[in-house]
């Protein structure tokens, strides 16, 4: 079915009139998921790409809760802004059949793009949650530091290691939109990002004419790593920092 080149089918509901000995409740992304997995015609996988597609993060509406195996989750990882082909390919740590069929099914799952996508827009509902009596861009980063270890302790829990280069990636896709010493910014083994990495490109910036556009920053980067948590765990696991962090304190 997953492979046919011509031909048409439909899924829809039983005619009324008919009844099944066997009824199967499995979601249809998992029914997908399972499908292309089984592919093993490497002439069709070839053909659903070109040598100078580029893949894009997919938006936070569009993809399913799915979870991922530890390999799939490393070619996911590897798709950050405007990624060729090519260079994914060249990074992955798996053979070309089975990376672009990961490639492939990660498309029809939307969990990637291969197209552009309208920028989003910042979201409020972390905005909300900043205290107002931050004194110092320090102070500010050691506030969204405890969110950012808490987050890579969520993921690498699950998925190991590989959290640090997601949660990197995922900043990466949002760097050019958000304040420049966020630029060269390097994350710490504990998901912390590394206060000398920011500090150095803007100690010496008044912190009151500055500290929205770096207080904007870091909410952007806390929204782009719990939609990384989303893309590879599910939102159970997004809810349960959202959670945390709407807790007194966080």
């Amino acid at each position: 079915l997953f492979t046919l080149r011509t031909g048409k089918y439909d899924i829809g509901p039983l005619p009324e009139k008919e009844s099944e000995n066997i009824v199967l409740d499995v979601p249809i992304p998992d029914v997908i998921l399972d499908g292309i997995r089984s592919i093993e015609d490497q002439e069709f996988i070839e053909s659903r790409f070109a040598e100078n597609n580029v893949l894009y993060p997919a938006p936070p509406i569009s993809h399913f809760p799915i979870a991922l195996k530890p390999f799939e989750t490393h070619i996911l990882s590897l798709v950050a802004e405007a990624t060729p082909l090519a260079a994914v390919i060249q990074k992955s740590e798996l053979l070309r059949f089975d990376t672009l069929k990961i490639l492939y099914y990660l498309l029809k799952l939307e969990l990637i793009c291969n197209r552009k996508q309208p920028t989003r827009q910042p979201t409020p509902r972390f905005i909300q949650q900043q205290p107002t009596t931050f004194t110092s861009f320090d102070e500010t980063l050691q506030y969204y530091n405890a969110k950012f270890e808490y987050i890579y302790r969520v993921l690498s829990k699950e998925i190991g290691p590989v959290a640090h280069s997601i949660l990197f990636d995922s900043i990466t896709a949002i760097q050019e939109s958000i304040h420049p010493c966020f630029q060269n910014l390097e994350i710490r083994g504990n998901g912390r990002i590394d206060e000398k990495s920011v500090m150095k490109s803007i100690w010496y910036e008044n912190f009151n004419e500055n500290s929205n556009e770096f207080l904007k920053g870091l909410e952007e980067i806390l929204y782009a790593e719990i939609y990384a948590v989303k893309r590879h765990l599910g939102k159970d696991h997004e809810k349960l920092i959202l959670r945390w962090i709407r807790e007194s304190g966080n």
